[in-house]
């Protein structure tokens, strides 16, 4: 007896939810929204906070995911220069995120190498991938692995390679 109620009641929320999405421009396909804010704690160390909101759109419903990665604080010269890092791989500039990340290698080099991983995974390059990954700690490599995947490069070993399409 309450079933139509419920069924309307859903139908009408779901409504709004997705009258919601195509008013804020989310309309069709999988979109992604990045925020990156630095918060500076003291004189000497940076925090960078990268948030990411995933929306997937499918026959059975839209949902979405929100990751937050806190990336490590590091003092002095080199947290400008991994943050200045940071910040070019998010916006997309993988070639000058792995050249900003280079010079900060020998200090910092956990953070530098997952920059310079995932941005050469980004652009392809599986040699510089390779090299980025083996120097890097377990947690590191397996982010490593995790982009390299979603930028169409397979695992084998300890080395990268193009997937065959």
């Amino acid at each position: 007896m309450n079933k139509p109620i419920l069924a309307a009641c859903a139908g009408v929320t779901f409504g709004l939810f997705l009258g919601g999405l195509v008013l804020s421009g989310n309309s069709g396909g999988r979109s992604c929204h990045r925020r990156m804010t630095t918060e500076t704690r003291t004189t000497q160390s940076q925090r960078v906070v990268i948030t990411s909101t995933v929306i997937h759109h499918s026959s059975e419903g839209t949902h979405s995911q929100t990751r937050q990665q806190i990336t490590e604080v590091v003092t002095g010269d080199d947290a400008d220069i991994l943050t200045a890092a940071q910040v070019a791989y998010v916006n997309g500039d993988y070639a000058q995120a792995i050249a900003i990340a280079k010079r900060a290698s020998t200090d910092s080099p956990t953070r530098a190498y997952r920059i310079i991983g995932s941005a050469a995974c980004s652009l392809g390059d599986v040699e510089q991938a390779t090299q980025a990954y083996r120097r890097l700690d377990p947690a590191g490599r397996q982010y490593v692995t995790y982009v390299c995947q979603r930028s169409g490069i397979v695992q084998k070993g300890n080395t990268f390679a193009r997937s065959p399409r």
